[in-house]
């Protein structure tokens, strides 16, 4: 009986020297398949858009991830089916509020770590989702980049998400029923 280990080596022997096809992402990949050649074609058929809103009602039953989010935007531009569009613009704020959700059972520390990444964009999402999870120490660590920061959308926001700690902190106090 052969191991799983031999299986595999035999399996890297064979694909050493045979081409090795670059896998698209998933917003490639849809992107190829609903749009591919949809907008560059002129000569429209009546039933590219029946066509269309299959593909779309298709794709929303589908789980996806965020990357999926600004094809899902492309493709509720591209529609004209009211129904669709609202199953599209459901389909983004599911994703998203899901991404957000994701962030709930982390710690202050890793919520920190976000809040500390190299890009712009990046600083500012971690300091929200600092501002909407974080507790006592996040405010703290909130209150002293408060006074270092320079740009002026980072305060603000650091000020919002300080606010913020401070409401879902009374809330949570309520809700033990400390008032």
């Amino acid at each position: 009986m052969t191991s799983i280990f031999q299986k595999l080596k035999k399996r890297e022997k064979r694909t050493k020297g045979s081409r090795v096809k670059l896998s698209l992402s998933v917003t490639d990949y849809f992107h190829d398949i609903i749009l591919g050649g949809f907008n560059e074609l002129n000569i429209k058929h009546p039933n590219d858009e029946l066509w269309l809103n299959h593909q779309i009602r298709v794709l929303c039953k589908k789980s996806s991830s965020t990357q999926l989010i600004p094809f899902l935007g492309k493709l509720c531009t591209a529609t004209d089916d009211a129904f669709t569009r609202s199953l599209l613009a459901r389909k983004i704020h599911e994703l998203q509020t899901g991404y957000l959700q994701s962030f709930k059972e982390y710690s202050d520390r890793a919520l920190i770590l976000l809040a500390e990444r190299e890009k712009e964009f990046d600083q500012w999402e971690g300091i929200y989702i600092l501002g909407c999870f974080g507790k006592d120490s996040a405010l703290k660590y909130l209150e002293t980049r408060a006074v270092t920061e320079q740009n002026k959308l980072l305060r603000q926001t650091i000020a919002r998400a300080s606010e913020k700690i401070k409401i879902n902190k009374k809330k949570r106090k309520q809700k033990r029923g400390f008032s």
